[in-house]
């Protein structure tokens, strides 16, 4: 690292030294988040932005320079060379996810004093990144909605900063304040849908400027956020729908309303028929019903993939990192294996045993979405964000649980069952390696499954149960090692790591519900509620490509002086961040010298 740090990155003659350099510093990350923007080229034709973006790349080199710094860790050069970036807010947050990935492999090198330093200086760019953002806000909230959702190109990775926080799940950005006020705007659709709602009509104003005594009312806009409930959906409704029935219809609550009542109805249908109507020489309407639900359910997760940005362009790492959410991950789950399981039916009755395990396992992932929505509540989704958590203690655990079930079962096998084979010419289930894994398993519990008793006064008073068979000293000697080892010890130490998960989210619960609150209001802002995504999906789609597809006839280009007015605005308040952070190290030096000085007098 010392002998990159030696370069200068205001005179790099060679257009592809940044990525060089990304290359060199990141190797071996391409199968993970970042990878995603290092690794994995754009697929996609060069359009007039594009040509644009070139040109003045040309003359304004500082987002190569500033990436080099990055990478290399300068933090005063990249302070400088950040303001004057083209697009401070996005470049601020890819710069934290570049040094986050590069202090992950100062982890694995042992260096511990470059992992504090990325760490760090990844920090600094996201509370500029938040610190602009704060700015942006106060001085036009409309620019600032704005700059969230534009799509721009930094460092080859195309994205907007608003879904580029949710991929990489930069929880400080998007719980901020000015974030989630956003999402509860969008919510229930305040942008448009309110920028004329006022509270009084023009006659009351006229009557309200007249009289001394009402001249502290004043027009506001309706900005008055509504509960996320039932009640709040139906306020929602009583106040909006004389003024703009589609904009009503169209609202992410109001999508939430009908993904509810068409994924319970579902719910309880799919059990139903799963325990009552699933027949192996028929297929009944209920299961073609519900079949036609998870069809749309996973086109609409399709969609939600694939779906072009705002320039009508496709993202690869977008498609990749969509999978990186487990919400994501258990949608395609269910609906696939209902759609397998259909299938099977369809093809073959004769499946039918495994056709019902099948559905069984989508409907117990169909349960488990649910959760999903509870998210909006704070009360449930901080536990639900608890539960998901330690799902990653628990699986690291349950690694090493697994070598003590083997290990224990295997010699349990070995000395009670002698020269008995592993796997049954039956069929799989009846392989004796369940027996091995199904014994040890139930002990961790405190339970015994094997169906029989080693009391004599048990078995010779009752013909149903069975003697266990007598094996070696050997065997009772590993039970009680292996019980001790996982009642005791394993049992205790994962209590103790579930203690210390619950605080550490407890402390930092507010954000971290805020953020999976935004991710879910995000995720409905352009979803359609399946089944109805069969018909409106066409139009959403013909009405998508006129405002954002630059090839259909009747798309309307934004006016490039807005982009530069947003991009200006940015860059002064990037800059004002700046001498903000300098001033404030000025005013600590002063401190540290006051300090010493009292020390030595």
């Amino acid at each position: 690292m010392s002998s990159y740090c030696r370069v200068c990155p205001c005179n790099i003659e060679d257009s592809n030294a940044p990525k060089l350099i990304a290359e060199k510093l990141l190797k071996g990350l391409c199968f993970s988040k970042i990878g995603m923007i290092t690794c994995c080229k754009r697929c996609r034709k060069p359009n007039d932005n594009d040509a644009e973006n070139a040109d003045a790349s040309e003359t304004v080199p500082t987002d190569e320079t500033l990436q080099v710094a990055v990478l290399l860790n300068e933090s005063e050069r990249a302070a400088t060379l950040w303001h004057q970036s083209e697009n401070p807010m996005m470049t601020a947050l890819l710069s934290s996810m570049y040094l986050t990935a590069l202090a992950n492999i100062q982890e694995q090198n042992f260096e511990e004093n470059l992992q504090d330093e990325y760490n760090s200086h990844a920090k600094l760019f996201v509370s500029r990144a938040v610190h602009l953002l704060e700015k942006l806000f106060t001085d036009n909230e409309q620019m600032a909605i704005h700059v969230l959702d534009n799509v721009c190109d930094v460092w080859d990775y195309r994205e907007s900063p608003l879904h580029l926080g949710h991929q990489f799940n930069i929880e400080e950005f998007i719980s901020h304040s000015s974030n989630q006020k956003d999402a509860s705007k969008r919510f229930y659709s305040y942008n448009e849908a309110t920028d004329n709602d006022v509270h009084l009509n023009q006659e009351s104003e006229n009557v309200a400027s007249k009289s001394p005594s009402s001249q502290k009312q004043k027009l506001i806009k309706t900005n008055s956020v509504y509960s996320i409930s039932v009640s709040g959906w139906f306020s929602f409704i009583k106040d909006h729908w004389s003024r703009n029935k589609i904009e009503t219809l169209t609202a992410p609550v109001t999508k939430i309303v009908f993904h509810l009542l068409f994924f319970i109805t579902t719910l309880i249908l799919f059990s139903f028929f799963l325990t009552r109507q699933l027949k192996a020489d028929s297929i009944n309407l209920l299961e073609v019903l519900i079949f036609f639900y998870m069809l749309g359910d996973l086109l609409e997760e399709i969609w939600s993939m694939i779906r072009p940005q705002k320039d009508c362009n496709w993202s690869p790492q977008r498609m990749f990192l969509h999978i990186f959410n487990i919400w994501n991950t258990l949608d395609f789950l269910c609906s696939t294996l209902y759609i397998l399981g259909f299938c099977m039916h369809f093809l073959d009755s004769d499946l039918i045993s495994h056709i019902r395990r099948i559905y069984s396992i989508s409907l117990f992932v169909m349960f488990l979405r649910l959760l999903n929505c509870l998210l909006l509540s704070k009360r449930f989704g901080i536990i639900i964000i608890m539960m998901k958590e330690m799902l990653v203690d628990l699986m690291q655990y349950l690694l090493i649980l697994i070598i003590f079930i083997l290990a224990a079962g295997v010699v349990y096998n070995a000395n009670v069952y002698p020269s008995s084979t592993v796997t049954d010419s039956s069929a799989f289930e009846f392989s004796r390696l369940w027996t091995i894994l199904k014994i040890p398993y139930w002990q961790v519990y405190g339970t015994d499954d094997s169906g029989c008793s080693d009391n004599a006064t048990i078995w010779n008073s009752d013909p149903s149960m069975e003697r266990c068979p007598t094996g070696d000293w050997i065997t009772p000697v590993i039970a009680a090692v292996y019980m001790m080892l996982t009642n005791w010890l394993l049992l205790n130490i994962v209590i103790a790591m579930f203690s210390a998960r619950f605080q550490e989210i407890r402390d930092n619960s507010e954000q971290k519900w805020r953020y999976y609150r935004h991710s879910v209001i995000m995720d409905f802002e352009d979803k359609i509620p399946s089944p109805l995504n069969f018909p409106f999906r066409i139009f959403s789609s013909v009405w998508y490509s006129t405002k954002y597809c630059s090839c259909c006839p009747c798309y309307n280009k934004p006016k490039a002086d807005d982009n530069k007015d947003m991009l200006k605005k940015q860059q002064q308040f990037a800059k004002e961040i700046i001498a903000e952070e300098r001033h404030q190290k000025k005013i600590l030096k002063k401190q540290r010298k006051t300090e010493k000085h009292r020390k030595r007098t």
